[in-house]
């Protein structure tokens, strides 16, 4: 099993298709949203994991975010009927200025016609994890609530160390990193 942690202010993009065939089971996460945001869209079979770093502002996300985040969904691009998650998972108890912006972004890029699609915010969780529970099977989606619960998926990787199952990686400021594994 492949267990990649995104790091702060760091994307991921995974297709399962070649994990699939391979018959590798897969789990793209990301937890320690004290103050953050995470970022999760499903598109089979395609998943995508973002960490907005909490020094995101309204000047930050004109200045750096919007660009940056812009360019990391772009392969998931229309938000359409086979599209069937855009989570923003808030590390606080309300939703923030934050999460309003990015919420507000993805709500935008949703074409007016596909009415059952909206970006669903959780808050007050630590984290949240895209996932195929059996080798080939559709993404799956979990928000976290606490830690400790990492040993039951194997061993964790990073981008770098799990980069052969990433089909794509990035950086959403240059205050980005490569998560600690």
């Amino acid at each position: 099993m492949a267990c990649i942690k995104v790091g702060l202010d760091e994307w991921v993009l995974i297709d399962r298709t070649a994990a699939a065939n391979a018959g590798v089971q897969l789990n793209l996460w990301t937890a320690g949203l004290s103050g953050c945001v995470g970022i999760g869209i499903i598109k089979p079979p395609l998943a995508f994991v973002a960490h907005v770093f909490s020094n995101l502002s309204a000047a930050t996300w004109a200045a750096t975010y919007n660009a940056s985040v812009a360019a990391a969904i772009a392969n998931l691009l229309p938000f359409d009927n086979t599209t069937k998650i855009i989570a923003v998972v808030v590390g606080d108890d309300n939703p923030t200025p934050r999460s309003n912006i990015i919420s507000g972004y993805l709500d935008g890029l949703i074409p007016p016609a596909n009415m059952n699609l909206e970006a669903e915010v959780t808050v007050a969780r630590t984290g949240f994890r895209m996932f195929n529970s059996v080798a080939g099977g559709d993404w799956q989606y979990t928000t976290l609530s606490a830690g400790g619960h990492v040993a039951a998926w194997g061993a964790s990787l990073n981008s770098a160390t799990g980069a052969a199952h990433c089909t794509n990686q990035g950086f959403l400021s240059p205050s980005g990193a490569v998560a600690e594994v």
